[in-house]
């Protein structure tokens, strides 16, 4: 169907003169190496008169896109030959978005990714303290409806990595993000916009948000927390920014203590939650013991927290369970806390001990020669000038560039 072997000026005559190259063949052969043609044409000489996707006819004219097409149309009597090619000229208009999965922008795109995932961490959980949304959180929704259906669009436009090639064609892309994370992002998309419309709806009914329907609305809103699986790899996508060994493992160690925060977030708002569960069947329960009606949504939070803190640390507080169900759930996160806590101060350990491994030869360089400079009684001036030509000279060799032949990998 296609002839590569012919040459760009052998289309001097247009429309015709493919036509005649083929002369009475299959009707949808010309149609597909006009084609061809027509893309090749435009990379190489990209058009300047502003038309649709010119055409340089054999008199050195251009002809534009649509009139080829309508000429097509009108000579066989196949519509759909100039609605492909209208396709193929869209399809490179759209190629043309494409962007590299490491370039500037989609790395603040992502930054502001984390921050809006880091809020939903914080927010969503907080919905057991029953308290009335607040205009910011009103404002922050709309945000992050806006943000995660920008996304959803963008992603159809952001290459990915594959055996070490960046694909940047529309069609693997697509088919790549259909395969992958598509599902998941319009569901979650679909359910912010049906509660944002709810919430908006109950005010102007003169209802307070989120009162419609309040028993299933929680946990749909929890289902937000589903993007928290592509926390990982927004984070990787980040973190790969980062080349120096120091910054990385201080990413890391930062990256395990806001993991431990968030844990004890979570585990206080849970424990929490339980007064609704135990007033629901007539018990006493922590939150009627110790609060009283006067205490602040503040208060009552940071009191949670605290009894949290005081599961993973050797530490006390005067909250105690006061019925089956809350000693229940303390001693799963008991249990938990011994597996979970242990190996995130394991992992902060290792980084440290690895950090300060790669440091120890500059640090007893650096010891013996303050060791001898003292031994040798140098004077005080002479002292400084060779630790300051020793230290910038350290960091001279640093700057060189690694050679090929050491990489390992």
């Amino acid at each position: 169907f296609i002839r590569p072997s012919v040459s760009m000026t052998s289309l001097g005559g247009g429309r015709d003169s493919v036509a005649s190259m083929y002369g009475n063949g299959e009707p949808f052969a010309p149609f597909l190496h006009e084609s061809w043609c027509l893309l090749q044409e435009e990379l190489m000489h990209p058009s300047v008169d502003g038309g649709i996707f010119p055409y340089r006819s054999g008199a050195g004219t251009f002809t534009n896109f649509r009139t080829l097409s309508r000429a097509h149309s009108a000579s066989s009597g196949d519509t759909g030959r100039g609605l492909g090619l209208l396709y193929g000229k869209l399809k490179l208009q759209l190629s043309r978005l494409v962007v590299s999965p490491s370039c500037r922008g989609r790395l603040l795109w992502d930054i502001l990714g984390l921050l809006l995932l880091f809020m939903d961490l914080v927010y969503i959980p907080l919905q057991v303290f029953e308290e009335n949304e607040s205009s910011a959180q009103g404002h922050l929704r709309v945000l992050t409806l806006v943000f995660w259906s920008l996304d959803l669009i963008a992603s159809f436009f952001v290459g990915y990595y594959h055996m070490g090639i960046v694909e940047m064609r529309l069609g693997r892309i697509a088919s790549h993000y259909v395969k992958s994370w598509f599902t998941l992002d319009l569901a979650l998309v679909v359910i912010d916009a049906v509660m944002l419309s709810q919430s908006y709806g109950g005010e102007k009914g003169g209802r307070e948000p989120g009162s419609a329907a309040k028993p299933y609305a929680r946990i749909i809103r929890a289902m937000r927390l589903l993007r928290m699986f592509k926390f990982r790899i927004i984070w990787s996508d980040v973190a790969g920014r980062v080349h120096s060994e120091m910054w990385r493992t201080g990413l890391y160690v930062g990256q395990l203590i806001t993991m431990i925060v968030f844990v004890n977030h979570f585990v206080a708002c849970g424990f929490y939650g339980l007064n609704e569960i135990g007033t629901a069947h007539g018990q006493v329960t922590w939150v009627t013991k110790i609060f009283g009606a006067e205490d602040s949504f503040s208060y009552r939070y940071w009191t949670s927290m605290h009894w949290s803190l005081t599961q993973f640390t050797p530490a006390s507080c005067e909250v105690v369970p006061v019925n089956a169900a809350e000693r229940i759930y303390t001693v799963c996160v008991l249990l938990f806390a011994l597996v979970v806590f242990s190996s995130f101060v394991s992992s902060i350990t290792a980084s440290m001990t690895h950090l300060r491994n790669a440091n120890a030869k500059k640090l007893h360089d650096q010891l013996t020669l303050r060791r001898y400079l003292a031994e040798y009684k140098i004077s005080t001036g002479l002292a400084d000038r060779v630790t300051h030509f020793v230290h910038q000279s350290r960091k001279q060799r640093s700057a060189h560039v690694i050679r090929e032949s050491q990489v390992a990998l």
